[in-house]
């Protein structure tokens, strides 16, 4: 039960990380930010399973709207909007939803 508790918090802060990456790559082009993203994208792809899958939906107006990390059999679903106490999904996505996955 431990190792589930470290996957799935190690996968939150994946998405956390990419969600910056996704925030800095929206920022106006500089050499020292896009070194950054560079090197984060570097840290992230070494560490990431060869399974892992990810897919962020982005608004126009740059809020994340929704984003699906995949690591192994155990998928992170999140928003980035903020959660409104009357809409209990938009609430419980906000916190992010963990689906364990298995083959059909």
């Amino acid at each position: 039960m431990l190792e589930d508790d470290k996957d799935s918090r190690i996968a939150a802060l994946e998405a956390a990380l990419r969600e910056s990456i996704d925030y800095l790559k929206r920022l106006p082009v500089v050499p020292a930010t896009s070194e950054l993203i560079a090197s984060l994208e570097a840290k992230l792809a070494a560490s990431a399973p060869a399974c892992a899958l990810h897919g962020t939906r982005v608004s126009a107006s740059g809020v994340v709207i929704v984003e699906v990390t995949v690591l192994d059999n155990v998928a992170v679903v999140r928003t980035g909007a903020p959660a409104n106490k009357a809409d209990r999904l938009q609430e419980v996505l906000s916190e992010g939803v963990t689906v364990a996955l298995e083959r059909s």
